[in-house]
């Protein structure tokens, strides 16, 4: 019983939401450095510009909020369907915004992954946290800072509303996946 308060403890703790999206930002900063400078792609052509180094950047915080989202639900739940539910979103954004930079579809990459965090946040309730509305505070303002660049410095509003769009179906099967599973009494 102790183990399992302890456990509960850890995952809802802010420290530890704080530890999984400072290592998860450190880890995609030196896959940048790695990978060296990103042309803009617009549509599905490269641009003869530079994306700034901020811009891709901004998807490993949010990544990292959604990690400490699974972590939180894995220490509660184990293989639990909210669990699994999480993961296999998780994955299918990294591999959809990977496919992004790799065979230049056009979608958004950041446009989904931040709409996805923004309508789920909004739709599925999540574990008591502190810290929770300044990530969703720095969520938003992320999805507006990319929006711009997207709209404004780049002219590339298709990938961006292909990206969100893509994030709104994936978040808008969270909800109905969760309603259904958290109305049926054995799993409340």
């Amino acid at each position: 019983m102790e183990l399992k308060i302890k456990a509960a403890h850890i995952s809802n703790s802010a420290w530890t939401r704080i530890g999984i999206i400072t290592l998860v930002t450190l880890t995609g900063a030196l896959w940048l450095y790695h990978k060296g400078p990103t042309p803009v792609i617009q549509g599905s052509h490269e641009l003869p510009i530079i994306v700034p180094f901020w811009y891709m950047i901004s998807a490993f915080p949010v990544l990292g909020m959604l990690l400490a989202d699974l972590f939180a639900l894995w220490m509660k739940y184990r293989f639990d369907l909210r669990v699994i539910e999480l993961g296999v979103q998780i994955i299918l954004l990294v591999l959809l915004s990977n496919l992004r930079l790799s065979i230049m579809i056009p979608i958004s990459g950041h446009g989904l992954l931040f709409s996805y965090f923004i309508l789920r946040r909004l739709l599925v309730r999540q574990p008591a946290n502190k810290i929770l509305i300044f990530e969703n505070i720095f969520g938003i303002l992320m999805f507006a800072m990319v929006a711009y660049m997207k709209l404004i410095k780049w002219n590339d509003p298709m990938t961006l509303l292909l990206g969100e769009a893509i994030g709104v179906v994936q978040a808008l099967i969270s909800f109905f996946i969760l309603r259904h599973y958290k109305t049926t009494p054995q799993n409340q």
